[in-house]
């Protein structure tokens, strides 16, 4: 299989996007496809189970509450863009995080890539990904997430100010 993977990822014309494009494209993906792959659990759900990533007990009741009163899990917010990928583009982008997440032990990392998961691949916007924490410092778990896949995979295109005028400091305007 490791073969395949390494095949998929030559295979993938990386100067079609930028990192965050690509990774918004794979959110558009996960949106045209089915939440299920292969009749099985989602892969980067699965990852991030098996790296032992944990919500704190306040995160947990409030999925307990939220499932009690709506009985109902979120759902996944289909969005207003089109999905320009192959399924063989989204499966190597998702071998980007999948390698990453599965590669570490750093709690820190881990939120980071949890953060561009969220905002790329889930499509959640500022305010709900600062639930906890301010705006700002999910902002910038965003945009340390980008730079480690970055530093790992330097062949992918970074445009900064493409993701750095959404970043922006809310203090400063």
């Amino acid at each position: 299989m490791n073969a395949a993977v390494n095949h998929i990822m030559q295979n993938v014309d990386w100067s079609k996007y930028d990192l965050p494009t690509w990774l918004k494209q794979f959110g558009y993906w996960q949106g045209t496809t089915s939440r299920t792959f292969n009749g099985g659990e989602n892969p980067i759900a699965a990852a991030m189970k098996k790296a032992k990533l944990s919500l704190s007990k306040k995160q947990k009741a409030q999925i307990i509450a939220d499932y009690i009163c709506t009985g109902e899990v979120e759902k996944f917010q289909r969005s207003k863009y089109s999905c320009q990928i192959t399924d063989d583009e989204a499966r190597a982008v998702q071998r980007l995080v999948i390698d990453i997440i599965n590669g570490t032990d750093s709690e820190v990392l881990l939120e980071w890539m949890q953060a561009v998961i969220s905002k790329f691949f889930n499509q959640e916007s500022w305010t709900k990904m600062a639930v906890g924490r301010t705006t700002y410092e999910a902002r910038q778990d965003v945009k340390f997430g980008l730079a480690a896949l970055h530093c790992r995979y330097s062949f992918i295109e970074y445009e900064r100010k493409t993701i750095d005028d959404e970043l922006v400091d809310p203090a400063q305007g």
